[in-house]
Order: C-alpha cells, then sequence, then structure tokens
C-alpha cells in the first residue's frame, strides 16, 4: 500500500505521449532530441530512445552523468558551461559518451577548447542563439563574427545552431502561441542563413519546444526537436492548448485530511511535492473535482476552495492532482509509481533527482 502524497504516472497516457510526439517530429521531417530534465529518469529516457529518438537532451552535467554511466550514449548539454570543475567533468563525461555542448561566449568557448586539446578531439559546439527572453545567446547581428572565433579554436566544432523562446503563460492558445513559435523558427532560419551565406556549414538546427513540435507548418527549417514535457504533460501546458488534460500522465495522488468549514478542504500534499509554481487559476486540478481550485500551499498542505452546493470532499478521500508545472515536481521525489488505472505496477527511479549542477 502506498502512502499519499506520491506522484503516480498513467502507465498507457506515458506510452502515448513518448509514441506521438516521435510520430509527430518524424513525419514533420525533423529527429527528436528530448528534453529529459522534465522526468531525470534513466528508464524513462530510454523508452524515448526505444520509441526512436536520436539522443537526449540534458540541461546540466549531472543529469548527463547520470544518464552516461546508464549507457545513453548521445547527449546534448543544452546550457552554457564555465568554469574549471565544469571542464573536467565534460571531459570525463566525454570519455564515456558522445556529447555536444552549447555556447554563446569567448570564456566558455576557450575553456571548452582547452578540453578539446586535452582529448585530443574538438569539443561539438552547438550556438545558442538569443530570443525575446535574453536568457542568454548570440545576437543575430553577432553571430557570423562568433562562429568565425569560435571556427579559429582548434579544440572546437561548430555543429550548428539552437534557440529557446520560453513559454509566455498569457499567450492564447492559437495565435499568441503560434506567433512566438514562429518567430523562433524564422529567427533559427535566418541566422542559418545567414551563416551558410558566409560559407558556413549549419549542420544542425535545434529548437521545438512540445507546444510547436507538432506542428509541421511551424517545424519547417529545424532538423531537430528538444520537446521534454509532452511525457507527462501539465495544467501550464494544458491551459496554453499543447496538451489535453486528459493527456497529462503524471499526477500527484493526495488524501483529504481536513474540511475546516463548508466549501474548503486541505490536501496532503503541499509545496514540497507539488512545487510553488502556479498561476491565477491555482497550483494544479484535482481531477475528480475539476471545479476546485487549488489557491493556496504551505510546504506540506494544499487549500482548496469548492462549491458545497455541488459536493463535498471528505476526509479520508484520496483525490488526483495534475500539478501546474511537472518538470518541477519529478525533482521533488526519489521515485514515481506506475499505473494502469488503479492498479499498481511498479515504481520509477527519478535517478537524476537534484543533479542541478
Amino acid at each position: 500500500m502506498l502512502s499519499t502524497p506520491y506522484v503516480k504516472i498513467e502507465k498507457s497516457t506515458l506510452e502515448n505521449n513518448i509514441a506521438r510526439m516521435q510520430s509527430w517530429v518524424t513525419e514533420n521531417g525533423q529527429v527528436l532530441r528530448p528534453h529529459i530534465k522534465t522526468h531525470r529518469s534513466v528508464e524513462i529516457a530510454k523508452m524515448q530512445l526505444a520509441a526512436g529518438a536520436v539522443g537526449i537532451t540534458c540541461a546540466k552535467l549531472g543529469e548527463a552523468e547520470v544518464m552516461a554511466a546508464a549507457g545513453i550514449r548521445n547527449i546534448l548539454i543544452a546550457y552554457s558551461l564555465v568554469g574549471a570543475d565544469k571542464m573536467l567533468r565534460l571531459k570525463r563525461l566525454m570519455e564515456q559518451a558522445e556529447v555536444a555542448v552549447t555556447c554563446d561566449n569567448m570564456v566558455s568557448a576557450e575553456q571548452l577548447n582547452q578540453v578539446g586539446l586535452e582529448l585530443g578531439r574538438p569539443v561539438p559546439v552547438l550556438v545558442e542563439i538569443m530570443t525575446h527572453i535574453k536568457r542568454g545567446g548570440v545576437s543575430e547581428e553577432a553571430l557570423e563574427a562568433f562562429v568565425k572565433a569560435l571556427n579559429g579554436l582548434p579544440g572546437l566544432e561548430f555543429r550548428g545552431i539552437m534557440a529557446y523562446s520560453g513559454l509566455n503563460p498569457n499567450s492564447d492558445p492559437d495565435n499568441g502561441l503560434r506567433s512566438m513559435s514562429e518567430e523562433e523558427i524564422r529567427l533559427l532560419c535566418r541566422c542559418r542563413d545567414r551563416l551558410e551565406r558566409a560559407g558556413v556549414k549549419v549542420e544542425i538546427v535545434s529548437g521545438g519546444s512540445t507546444v510547436i513540435s507538432r506542428r509541421a507548418d511551424v517545424m519547417k527549417g529545424l532538423t531537430e526537436s528538444r520537446a521534454g514535457n509532452y511525457v507527462f504533460g501539465d495544467i501550464h501546458y494544458a491551459r496554453l492548448g499543447a496538451v489535453k488534460e486528459s493527456d497529462c500522465a503524471l499526477t500527484v495522488r493526495a488524501t483529504v485530511v481536513s474540511t475546516p468549514e463548508h466549501g474548503l478542504a486541505t490536501l496532503d500534499c503541499g509545496s514540497k511535492i507539488l512545487s510553488s509554481d502556479h498561476d491565477s487559476c491555482g497550483f494544479g486540478k484535482i481531477r475528480q473535482y475539476p471545479e476546485a481550485t487549488i489557491y493556496k500551499l504551505n510546504e506540506e498542505h494544499g487549500y482548496v476552495r469548492y462549491d458545497p452546493e455541488q459536493y463535498h470532499l471528505h476526509v479520508g478521500e484520496e483525490v488526483d492532482v495534475i500539478p501546474y508545472h511537472s518538470c518541477v515536481v519529478a525533482n521533488l521525489v526519489d521515485r514515481m509509481f506506475l499505473f494502469s488505472g488503479e492498479q499498481y505496477i511498479r515504481s520509477i527511479s527519478v535517478d537524476a533527482r537534484g543533479k542541478s549542477y
């Protein structure tokens, strides 16, 4: 018997999500390199690879180290690596697996160059392009000079470009998200064309979040998708129209532990399992009571408001909460639990939990 709160994964939904995204991306003419920060699980990463993914994307070296130790060999680290400790770890990792990295500045480039020289083979590099969120990246105008500088470093091998535009929670599912997606693709295609006119071969054009990877009309021009959230889905993506609530494979099973007054209930899941991510509609949605609102969290408590004229939540009742942001939830637990309906199957390890370094 499992004790609440725990993370519950619906097996058939997970498998369908993996197969559907792989099919979309393949039919669009790209390859899929899913971002495993969503689940940080070796088992789920291997499910994605078995379905046809060419490799995986990691945010941090810690994730990549865990995946490489488990036998996964084709890895992109989509994060700027800076510092002697990171270079030492990257060198060790590249002795185990085929690793590419991203870069957007000469400090990092020169350190990566030294790794390549010490290994006796160049470090494959994708240049990150700056988008409207300005999280990092090289501007479109500075790109040609930056790539020229990279090509002057014998320990590096320029392979292509990548970008990430983020998600605007205020975008409407149709026009707003479509516009954002199209701008990311146009930016990448302009940058590719600029470099190729300058005689630089661009092998990889990497983009494509869960929001846009299903849209062949938008994805045209990319070579690969780094979609990640699609394996689980969540309320954030559902409200943006990127997934259906019925396709959300991850929920938090919780118990009603108190009903302090009519229309209020308290769940035994708080920020330590749901995370503190939320929007104006709350911290998630209760699958059995979709009109209820999880309006507040303490560390171990979830506060629910509902209409007592419609129904009542009862102490001892178990419910399933679709979280606002599933990628954070997976990193808050050691294990997730696989189900077929209400039939428990087994646990899934979150192997790279906490590997945010």
